[in-house]
């Protein structure tokens, strides 16, 4: 770690020397292990990022960022980021120095050092073997597994410096139908413990999806309550939040200009933002900026009241930067957490009646501008004392204002999906195609 740091400030020391105002310079290391079911090796490689942002004194700002072969070719962004400068028509700015938190985040993994190759074909191996024995009417595609160790250092001429390690695993299981090929499932988990990957029976909860989907049924006559599961909703709130960009509010671009502080949704929606959530996905000490990032709420009981604020619009307001500016100059969201409710779908299930169970959220399109939504959902009816049968693949088309609207319940089941805390939600209202 410390060679990627000494190597950030040679980096900001040769940016010196071309006259500049300030610089910002951050170097990420990598190093990642991939391995499948169906092939018989665990392979690693080894990525360098790196990234200068400078401000030169005739007032031109420029930004370069490179993949590296070795910390030696840093020296080459220098000179890009002085080609690629230009006077803005708003000056970024540079990033306020602002304390950072290094205990408590709970995103390495100490064991990973001490992996070998033979544990990690064991995570792939067992899976496979746990999906196939699920019944003979589940085909097994493959077991993925991918382990990454990511080493950060950030560095500005306003003295500010810092440093994270932490590690990512990520578990992968797909099969399908054997009488149906296009009958597909696919699940993932992604965390930051090889022990939370390894003890997942995925391969498990994968077959029994798949042996869930030959159990057929047929769709409501009429419209039902319908319940998101914990994975539908977890891929869908992330589609939605870069609506809550100041810069897309501002300039018209997000359904939600001219919406803050107005209520929009159910009083049960209440998200917030954090990116300090112990052991979390998105934890991190700062963004490719330096800054700490804070937690950001974005719906408040159904009220949309916080925005992802860059370095730019928090000097011009006279606010703190959120601290959400990603590697690619793009949003860096953080742990997304969603309040559960009190009451269980055991609970909650016998005075609903029949329901229509969305499983897996499988395709989403977004217009961030309108709220407008097409969702794809794999769903099942079901409900109280009902055996689960599978009616289809099915769209529903609506828009954000009505889905969370729509929401009558928060069940309290909340679970962990990447980087969203959430629980199942239960609608009423819209419908499907």
């Amino acid at each position: 770690m410390r060679e990627l740091t000494e190597a950030t400030l040679a980096l900001l020391g040769m940016a010196r020397k071309t006259n500049i105002e300030w610089a910002e310079a951050w170097i990420r290391r990598r190093q990642i292990y991939r391995c499948q079911s169906d092939r018989g090796q665990v392979t690693s490689r080894s990525q360098l990022d790196a990234s200068l942002r400078i401000r030169l004194s005739d007032g031109r700002e420029g930004l370069a960022t490179s993949n590296l072969s070795n910390l030696q070719g840093a020296s080459s962004l220098v000179a890009e980021a002085v080609a690629n400068s230009m006077v803005p028509e708003k000056s970024v700015g540079s990033a306020p120095r602002l304390d950072i938190r290094t205990m408590g985040m709970g995103t390495l993994d100490r064991r990973q050092a001490h992996l070998d190759d033979d544990a990690r074909m064991e995570v792939v191996k067992s899976n496979h073997q746990a999906m196939s024995d699920v019944g003979k009417e589940v085909v097994p595609v493959r077991v993925s597994y991918l382990e990454e160790l990511s080493e950060i250092s950030f560095a500005s001429t306003h003295g500010l410096e810092a440093e994270d390690r932490s590690t990512r695993f990520a578990l992968s299981a797909e099969g399908h139908v054997r009488e149906n090929l296009g009958q597909r499932v696919q699940m993932g988990v992604q965390c930051r413990t090889f022990a939370d990957a390894c003890t997942r029976p995925l391969g498990a909860e994968v077959g029994r999806k798949i042996r869930a989907m030959t159990v057929l049924g047929a769709r409501p006559p009429e419209r039902v309550p319908v319940v998101f599961s914990q994975t539908a909703a977890a891929h869908l709130l992330p589609q939605l939040i870069p609506a809550f960009e100041n810069s897309r509010i501002e300039s018209g671009n997000s359904f939600l200009s001219n919406r803050m502080g107005q209520a929009q949704g159910s009083s049960l929606v209440h998200v917030i933002d954090d990116a300090s959530v112990p052991g979390g996905l998105q934890t991190r000490v700062v963004d490719s900026r330096g800054i700490p990032p804070v937690p950001v709420p974005l719906w408040v009981e159904g009220v949309p009241t916080g925005r992802y604020l860059g370095v730019q619009a928090a000097v011009e307001q006279g606010l703190r930067p959120s601290g959400h500016v990603g590697f690619d100059n793009g949003l860096w969201p953080g742990n997304l957490v969603v309040r559960p409710g009190s009451r269980s779908r055991n609970m909650l299930f016998p005075e609903l009646g029949p329901l229509v169970i969305c499983e897996e959220l499988l395709d989403c399109k977004v217009n961030l501008a309108t709220g407008s939504l097409k969702l794809k959902l794999r769903c099942f009816t079901g409900g109280y004392e009902m055996e689960p049968a599978y009616i289809g693949d099915l769209t529903m088309k609506t828009d954000v204002d009505s889905l969370l609207s729509s929401v009558i319940h928060m069940a309290s089941d909340q679970e962990r999906i990447d980087f969203v805390d959430t629980p199942s939600w239960i609608l009423d209202g819209p419908w499907f195609e």
